[in-house]
């Protein structure tokens, strides 16, 4: 099974940058995007949703900090800036747009990757306020991407963790099926169906031969909820499903 690995969006407009990047971060144990203008980052940051952006400061047609003043107005994810720009005035500038670490090329690659997994560990702990998240025989490392189950380390798919993630770091909340779908797992009004679909589907097979009318009483989503809304289910149950 697939583990979770932290997504990397490279934007550089020089082509052996980005595939030394891309050779060096894959070895790094990251999953990588790359593209080649500002215009082209706007739109992959957020179809792709990377974990971390490195932008180089003066990529094509929108300006580095363009692009990072244009990201911050609907995302914190973290920006690590690339230039070969040594002027402290341009340093400023780019922080002061909401980037949240600068380095200068020729980049010394292992300088940059303790940089990444920095920014990494910092937007986890401002996202939880925690490193780890606990709910009762349920623990999340998330700086590691490891799942325990009563102190025994489980596997799960990327998007199985990224759920289980989510629904931990909103346990107690109201959460509208839009949301789920929208803010964890990138998927738009058109392939809501398919992915109901699949949970039903998971949910049937987990059950066996138990009614899938005993199985749903686990959740708190049929009674006393408005209309359009789910209750963060009991998060044991949702382990379950996503072992499926």
């Amino acid at each position: 099974m697939c583990e979770k690995k932290d997504k990397i969006l490279v934007v550089d407009d020089e082509v052996q940058i980005r595939k030394m990047l891309n050779i060096f971060l894959t070895a790094s144990d990251f999953v990588v995007e790359s593209c080649e203008s500002g215009k082209q980052a706007l739109r992959m940051s957020a179809s792709v949703r990377p974990d971390l952006i490195l932008l180089d400061l003066g990529c094509r047609i929108w300006m580095g900090k363009e692009v990072i003043a244009t990201i911050r107005e609907w995302s914190q994810v973290p920006i690590v800036v690339l230039s070969g720009r040594t002027v402290d005035g341009e340093v400023i500038s780019a922080l002061d747009a909401g980037g949240d670490d600068y380095v200068i090329k020729p980049v010394n690659t292992n300088v940059l990757v303790a940089r990444i997994k920095a920014n990494l560990r910092k937007a986890i702990v401002r996202e939880s306020g925690e490193p780890e998240l606990i709910n009762g025989e349920v623990r999340m490392d998330l700086v590691r991407h490891e799942v325990f189950l009563r102190d025994e380390k489980i596997d799960l798919t990327p998007k199985g963790y990224e759920l289980l993630r989510y629904l931990m770091v909103n346990r107690g909340r109201m959460l509208t099926h839009k949301q789920i779908l929208n803010e964890n797992l990138g998927v738009g009004v058109s392939g809501k169906y398919a992915i109901s679909s699949r949970i039903y589907r998971a949910g049937a097979r987990k059950a066996g031969k138990r009614s899938l009318e005993s199985s749903a009483n686990n959740y708190a989503v049929r009674r006393r909820i408005p209309h359009g809304s789910r209750a963060v289910p009991n998060l044991r149950s949702s382990l379950n499903l996503l072992l499926s």
